[in-house]
């Protein structure tokens, strides 16, 4: 009988044993996967995004505009279709009641090469309409209708964005316009963006509703603040061109914030609301593609620049004069979205010489002149260091 009972508790104890043996194990393997999905989230994350949330919309070649490629032998080809993946965006900020777009970035984003380029085109730009030289951000105005229709909006923006592709010789897929209220409102949602203010900021402008008054240090701005932020300049040597290399360090930290606060469940959340505040053509799909690369990518591979120029008075008027060679090469390497042994060919960048002037020889000059350098940041490089801006 004795031998019966402890028969049975060697046998109870090897199965609680096995019992402790397996949830042990269960737990380790837990804990494996756990540390592996956090080791491999953005791979995991990309590939979530990759399969589930592929854009509806793949680049299609559209030569409506004339442009010309060459392959490595400068011979002229027509390519069928342009690099799968790659796409064009041209991002817009407007005064919450002019019409004028003072904020114009031409983004690329990259999703087979993993890389964005984002450049700033000064809302000052010389440009000839019509045969009468104006600021390129009064272009929308020019081509709006006036009415009070996102419909109405839409057709101006697409025909802004078309000006803007054919003079740079660019294929745009997609176009995105937002207001200052549309920026407080955008920061808010992701509960405020932290940042380093590096001095005191203040101006008042009762005639433009704006009121600026921020405090240097490291902070948490709120939409209201982050407005006042991006829309500073007059304590700039460089008044214009400041604004804008304080507006990269603003959208890397909004970056930053971003991809700290949100999942990829949030992500979808937050797109939905975004959508709201935009004015644009890109098909939801899309655009939560788009943020969830964003979420991942590695800022190491986002490019941030200014298109190169210079000021430039004519008829008493300051305009920025873009630099046709520097231009040139920027939308060649980043931009053109032909496969790997085509580009841009030369001749066909601004082929009506729009953004000059030659019967103006100054104005001709910057537009024409050699230049060596372009200032090219990578969005790591800015969240390290930040841009110094040099101040009056």
């Amino acid at each position: 009988m004795n031998n019966v009972r402890n028969n049975n508790m060697r046998k109870s104890n090897q199965k609680n044993r096995k019992k402790k043996t397996l949830i042990i194990v269960d737990i380790v393997l837990l804990v494996l996967i756990l540390a592996v999905g956090y080791m491999f989230r953005n791979t995991i994350l990309d590939w979530v995004a990759n399969t589930f949330y592929t854009p509806d919309h793949k680049s299609a070649f559209n030569n409506s505009n004339n442009i010309e490629y060459v392959d490595s032998n400068n011979n002229k080809v027509s390519p069928d279709d342009l690099q799968e993946g790659n796409y064009n965006i041209l991002c817009i900020g407007k005064d919450d009641i002019a019409l004028n777009t003072d904020v114009m970035i031409l983004v690329n984003i990259n999703t087979k090469k993993d890389c964005v380029t984002a450049m700033q085109i000064p809302r000052d730009t010389f440009f000839t309409y019509n045969s009468v030289p104006v600021k390129f951000n009064s272009m929308f105005a020019r081509v709006y209708n006036g009415k009070n229709t996102e419909e109405d909006k839409k057709k101006g923006l697409q025909e802004m964005t078309d000006i803007l592709s054919k003079n740079l010789s660019v294929h745009i897929d997609y176009y995105a316009m937002i207001d200052l209220k549309g920026v407080a409102e955008m920061v808010d949602l992701i509960g405020g963006v932290e940042m380093y203010v590096p001095y005191d900021m203040k101006y008042n402008d009762p005639g433009q509703n704006l009121y600026i008054n921020l405090k240097e240090g490291q902070q948490t701005l709120t939409g209201d603040q982050a407005r006042q932020y991006v829309r500073f300049r007059s304590g700039y040597v460089q008044a214009d061109v400041g604004r804008q290399d304080a507006q990269k360090v603003f959208i890397v930290a909004f970056l930053n914030n971003f991809r700290m606060k949100y999942t990829d469940v949030g992500v979808k959340e937050l797109i939905s609301k975004m959508e709201e505040l935009l004015i644009t053509n890109i098909p939801s799909n899309d655009m939560l593609y788009f943020a969830l690369k964003a979420r991942t990518m590695d800022f190491n591979n986002i490019r941030m620049l200014s298109a190169p120029g210079n000021p430039q008075y004519y008829n008493g008027v300051s305009y920025y004069v873009i630099n046709r060679e520097a231009v040139y090469n920027i939308i060649k390497n980043y931009y053109s979205l032909v496969e790997d042994g085509l580009t841009l060919a030369e001749e066909s960048f601004d082929k009506d010489r729009n953004f000059t002037l030659l019967t103006d020889a100054s104005i001709n000059h910057w537009y024409t002149m050699h230049l060596s350098e372009t200032t090219e940041y990578t969005a790591q490089e800015i969240s390290d260091n930040g841009i110094d801006i040099l101040l009056k």
